[in-house]
């Protein structure tokens, strides 16, 4: 039987092979290090856990990461969502509605009024759909080309000797030439 709820003590080892199963990448394994220290001590303000479980196994997870943002000068409550992950076997249409309703569900028994989201191309419809979330700030992109060093221009200048110097950029020690 599939049960979607808060998670006690999470096992960081048991989570980042899942994970990493879910993802079903070559090139994407997670660590249950970098897992721990994110949830533990990125944010300070401690985490939940939701998550996806088959007669206590793990096939799933979303975790919550609780902070202090301040909003028109003012501190406020908000958690941000990271790590939303399904075993492929475990999928369909009927268990993501189930996660959602639990984060709401803990948000609003939390009086946590904000929900972040840094999300990618897979979750923005989900995040959207379900807490009814919407975009507060978009980046422009900018790109720049490097043409190597900046060197500032040369200036001649003559001295009362008659001898030329040449003085590069606010240098105090100008080079002189006969």
């Amino acid at each position: 039987m599939i049960t979607v709820s808060e998670e006690g003590a999470v096992d960081f080892e048991r989570t980042a092979r899942v994970a990493t199963e879910a993802f079903g990448s070559q090139d994407v394994t997670f660590s249950a290090a970098r897992m721990k220290w994110l949830y533990e001590r990125a944010f300070g303000e401690g985490y939940t856990v939701v998550a996806v479980l088959d007669d206590g196994k793990k096939v799933g997870q979303i975790a919550l990461l609780h902070e202090n943002i301040h909003l028109d000068g003012r501190p406020v409550v908000a958690t941000q969502l990271v790590d939303l992950f399904i075993l492929q076997a475990y999928r369909s249409q009927k268990l993501l509605p189930r996660i959602y309703q639990e984060i709401e569900r803990l948000c609003e028994a939390r009086n946590i009024r904000l929900i972040v989201t840094l999300p990618n191309v897979y979750s923005v419809g989900p995040n959207a759909h379900f807490l009814k979330l919407r975009p507060f700030l978009s980046l422009p992109i900018r790109a720049g080309i490097g043409l190597g060093r900046f060197r500032p221009a040369r200036r001649r200048t003559h001295q009362p000797s008659g001898r030329r110097a040449i003085v590069r950029g606010g240098r105090n020690r100008p080079r002189t030439r006969p």
